[in-house]
């Protein structure tokens, strides 16, 4: 089970991977995937992800409490909202020719 467990952690990792090299792919959620079961496949590296300082910080109020602060709460709903806007006003621009001027 633990070589299954680690051999989808090493396919999403690469899927995270191509990720970064073609914008189409999303690589966040492979790269969670990824850590998440290499963490099941071995006991090593989840006590090694447990130790580190992000995790420490973050990870055991949510778990812990199930809440977010209202600041990390805003921060996200604006990264959210700054993505999508930003992922439509490049498509609008794209899609009226505007990238042409770039190119030609």
């Amino acid at each position: 089970m633990k070589m299954l467990y680690i051999s989808g952690g090493v396919l999403f990792f690469l899927l995270g991977v191509i990720g970064l090299v073609i914008p189409v792919v999303p690589q966040v959620p492979f790269f969670l995937l990824s850590i998440y079961l290499f963490s099941k496949g071995s006991p090593k590296f989840e006590k090694k992800l447990k130790s580190t300082k992000i995790y420490q910080k973050y990870v055991p109020k949510i778990t812990e409490e199930l809440t977010f602060h209202k600041y990390i709460k805003y921060m996200l709903i604006f990264l959210i909202i700054a993505v999508i806007l930003g992922a439509v006003g490049i498509t609008v621009i794209y899609l009226n020719d505007g990238f042409k001027s770039l190119f030609f």
